[in-house]
């Protein structure tokens, strides 16, 4: 992987972080109306979904892409807390070992 291409994918990561803080900033307001039928951008962060599986049609293609991005650091990190990790504790709602119709339910 390129410098550029690690760059960009620990920018896109960052947003995460700016999105997950208590302030009800005015750009948040794009992902989550695009992600309503989701639950929203701050639901969807918290779920372990697979973006390959959700239906991403509607919103805009940098979201996508933090989705993605985010997608990608959780895997790495459940691969290294393997063992801490409870199942207890998992959300259900796009969820990608949770189906119905092999579609996420929410």
């Amino acid at each position: 992987m390129s410098e550029f291409e690690s760059m960009n994918k620990a920018l896109k990561a960052s947003w995460v972080r700016r999105f997950n803080t208590e302030v009800d900033a005015l750009w948040k307001i794009v992902p989550n109306y695009m992600t309503r039928h989701l639950g929203g951008f701050k639901f969807l962060l918290s779920c372990s979904y697979k973006t390959k599986e959700l239906n991403l049609n509607s919103i805009p293609c940098f979201y996508s892409e933090i989705l993605n991005c985010w997608e990608m650091i959780k895997k790495i990190k459940a691969e290294i807390d393997q063992e801490k990790t409870d199942p207890y504790d998992a959300i259900i709602w796009n969820n990608h070992e949770v189906k119905i119709a092999t579609k996420p339910i929410f």
